[in-house]
């Protein structure tokens, strides 16, 4: 993936009307994908490809969206192609998995599957499937899905047609649709390191749908992540940095609504986020929107005392944005620091947290200028 652009802390000191534009275009990388594929198996032979994709962001809440289409060329002559496409959006309420897939392989057997029998053929094969899923409550999905595959295979010679013959080795074709229940606490699709996916669905195979049979197919499936370890901070990730850069857009437009004011990460923001909180302009179920104010209570910290930036803290409760000071273990959940007190019904002096931060800071050794802060 290719990225322009660059985040630093210390660059971000413009205008409240020009920080807003810099935050994105700082952030801004290519949604463009491309990657080449090697491969090497005893089916296909050796391949090259390409797969390139174009990621997108429906929403704030939604999950990254993916389109992407592929190609492969192997040595024995066989061609895979394929697009795809997974992609949530509505505040990840509908969720969209599909993808066709064209192969034509050659393969060239000196025993085929144990019967001593060498065998040449050539296999196309055609498929299209698409699961559409809508979130009724909380993490558990309704939806719908469909299939249909076309699989022909013909030998090279008339000796091996009559090898797959008597095999029983032959084309077929199969349509079907079904019904899906899904609950998926995952905390990120791709990676997930805790919660759970559990599956439920069904495939009615129909000749009336393109099929050569009528039957049925169910499927349960159910996966546990687990997480492990106690956890690291690392290096923010150029993900991580437009995370961030979103949650304080989202901060910013919190502040001009309720008091007409724009953040610019200076010590000003700290009475602009007081009164956001004692206006109760926000309720105890935003969460998102309370760690937006926590990440801004961040970005004033990180522009406003030496020695404190960001971070990502990895541990068994997921991947978070966290202000470090140095390249020590010091780190502030700043992300949490307002939405846990406020979902506990606790008051919130967000002055009183800053300079919480402050002293433990001086405590640690680090240098804060009291008159300029």
């Amino acid at each position: 993936m290719s990225c322009s652009g660059a985040f630093a802390q210390t660059e971000l000191k413009e205008t409240a009307a020009s920080t807003e534009e810099d935050a994105l275009t700082k952030l801004e990388k290519s949604p463009w994908l491309l990657l080449p594929t090697f491969q090497s198996n005893p089916k296909l032979g050796t391949s090259l490809g390409v797969l390139a994709g174009y990621v997108h962001y429906f929403d704030e809440k939604s999950r990254p969206s993916i389109f992407a289409v592929l190609g492969q060329y192997t040595s024995t002559e066989s061609i895979v192609a394929g697009v795809q496409a997974r992609t949530s959006w509505d505040e990840d309420q509908q969720r969209v998995i599909a993808g066709m897939v064209y192969g034509y392989i050659k393969n060239d057997y000196s025993d085929y599957l144990g019967t001593g029998v060498p065998l040449q053929s050539n296999s196309e094969v055609k498929g299209m499937i698409g699961r559409y899923t809508y979130r009724v409550h909380g993490n558990w999905f309704l939806g719908a899905q469909g299939l249909y595959q076309n699989f022909g295979i013909g030998g090279e010679t008339a000796f091996d047609d009559m090898v797959l013959d008597v095999l029983g080795v032959a084309p077929y074709k199969s349509g079907g649709l079904g019904l899906v229940a899904q609950y998926d606490s995952r905390d990120n699709e791709n990676s997930p390191a805790q919660g759970w996916l559990a599956t439920l669905n069904n495939m009615a195979y129909r000749e009336s749908l393109g099929g050569e049979n009528d039957f049925d197919v169910i499927r349960a499936d159910f996966r546990y992540y687990m997480p492990h370890g106690k956890g690291n901070v690392l290096a923010p990730t150029d993900a991580d940095r437009e995370r961030i850069a979103k949650m304080w857009l989202k901060a910013c437009e919190i502040v001009d609504d309720c008091c007409g004011k724009m953040l610019d990460q200076s010590l000003s923001d700290l009475e602009f986020l007081q009164r956001v909180i004692d206006d109760d302009y926000l309720e105890r179920s935003q969460t998102w929107e309370l760690q937006s104010l926590g990440i801004a209570l961040g970005r004033v910290l990180a522009n406003n005392v030496p020695g404190l930036d960001w971070a990502i803290i990895e541990d068994e409760y997921g991947r978070d944005p966290t202000i470090q000071y140095r390249e020590t273990s010091l780190v502030f959940n700043v992300q949490t620091m307002i939405s846990k007190r406020i979902e506990d019904g606790e008051d919130v002096n967000v002055r009183a947290l800053y300079d919480f931060v402050l002293r433990v800071v001086e405590e640690k050794g680090g240098s804060v200028d009291r008159a300029a802060t």
